[in-house]
């Protein structure tokens, strides 16, 4: 939440990229706080390489962001790679759904 109290922050651009230990409570709770930034206009999270964060975090995620006023651009990457599959993600349908209710 402490990012929320920001009265100025209008870009966040938070590279998490093979942060695995950030799961559905981590992200639910970016969002959260995020969404309390009167001024955020731009969002930029990358959690390539994360695999447990689930549709339920991404849910959340969603849920926060949608509560920030300003909020006019997302840039979200849950992409796992690994060397015997092609691009894979631990977020489905029901988080992509989730992520677009809330974000409204």
């Amino acid at each position: 939440q402490g990012l929320g109290q920001a009265p100025n922050l209008a870009a966040v651009y938070l590279n998490c990229r093979l942060c695995v230990n950030i799961g559905a409570d981590g992200v639910k709770g970016l969002g959260q706080g995020l969404g309390q930034a009167p001024c955020l206009a731009s969002v930029h999270l990358n959690f390539e390489w994360n695999d447990i964060i689930g549709d339920d975090g991404v849910k959340g995620l969603g849920q926060g962001l949608g509560q920030a006023p300003s909020l006019a651009s997302v840039h979200l990457d849950f992409t796992c790679f690994t060397p015997y599959s092609d691009a894979r993600s631990s977020v489905g349908d029901d988080g992509v759904a989730g992520l677009g209710q809330g974000l409204g």
